[in-house]
């Protein structure tokens, strides 16, 4: 019996030895490295990743490709192109442009890459000191449903309220765009 307790003393101890051993490199591993670019090794035969501590020295096999990438991106800034002013999330033109039908100021927003704003973004742009709708107001991307008029209506948006205009009538309009990475 005292030759099994031997035996199992060792492997006990020998266990504990193995454990501290592996703990002790991890504790002591210095990943991401010291100048915060992480490396790794990526096996060309099976796909595998194996990260490594290339400040401890250690390096790829013959048989796999070295890596090696930032721990963390630069941070990202989003802004408003030039000549908008923020506005509900979007970006609103902070000139209007000349008055004409609703159908050419789509067009014209769309072959920029924007669009009419809706009305709770005119509305709220409105309220701005450096947006000036005027009392004729500005066209906005929202049909009105009237059902005795003749020809289609859009909302039109004031310094003072809301109105609508027929499709055809020339109304002053700006468009509005998404924020763009700065």
């Amino acid at each position: 019996m005292r030759g099994r307790l031997r035996g199992t003393r060792r492997w006990l101890v020998g266990g504990l030895v193995a454990v501290a051993v592996i703990g002790g490199g991890i504790a002591y591993a210095s990943i991401p490295g010291a100048d915060g670019t992480i490396s790794a090794c990526y096996n060309k035969t099976t796909g595998q990743l194996r990260v490594v501590d290339a400040d401890a020295g250690q390096v790829c096999k013959t048989t796999e490709n070295p890596l090696q990438w930032e721990q963390a991106a630069d941070p990202v800034s989003l802004a408003c192109p030039e000549g908008t002013v923020l506005s509900t999330g979007v970006c609103i033109e902070t000139t209007p442009r000349a008055a004409t039908s609703h159908g050419e100021a789509e067009a014209d927003c769309a072959s920029v890459g924007r669009r009419l704003p809706s009305p709770g973004e005119l509305s709220t742009a409105r309220v701005r000191d450096d947006i000036d709708l005027g009392a004729s107001g500005e066209w906005t991307d929202d049909l009105a449903d009237i059902a005795t008029a003749s020809t289609f209506k859009y909302f039109v948006i004031t310094e003072r309220g809301n109105g609508v205009q027929g499709a055809f009538d020339d109304v002053a309009y700006r468009c509005v765009a998404g924020m763009t990475l700065g």
